[in-house]
């Protein structure tokens, strides 16, 4: 009997860390040339952009904007729709991303 409660523990723990898995990168950090703005988050929320352009979808229903401050780049999405993002003229380094109209959705990008 006691084995069974270990098998069926294991066999938990095991189901657990394959749903919580993802696809190896925890969904963040990962190169992407695409992200997804919804449910008020950008998906991944940090990432490093694998070329000089990032395609930026808005799966929500509110409108969204992919905003880098520092990067001087602040385009509106609207729901339903995606928007291609000119990364080329930017330096290499870190930058926060944010949506201007909803001040929780934060992220950063990775331009090398």
């Amino acid at each position: 009997m006691r084995f069974v409660r270990i098998a069926i523990v294991v066999a938990a723990v095991a189901m657990l860390g394959v749903a919580c898995g993802g696809d190896g990168d925890g969904g963040d950090g990962g190169s992407t040339d695409s992200i997804t703005m919804v449910d008020n988050e950008f998906q991944p929320s940090s990432f490093t952009a694998a070329s000089t352009t990032l395609t930026v979808t808005n799966d929500g229903q509110a409108l969204h904007s992919f905003t880098l401050p520092d990067g001087d780049i602040d385009q509106d999405v609207q729901p339903g729709e995606d928007a291609s993002i000119d990364l080329s003229g930017l330096d290499a380094g870190t930058y926060d991303i944010t949506c201007k109209y909803h001040p929780e959705m934060t992220g950063s990008a990775t331009i090398s």
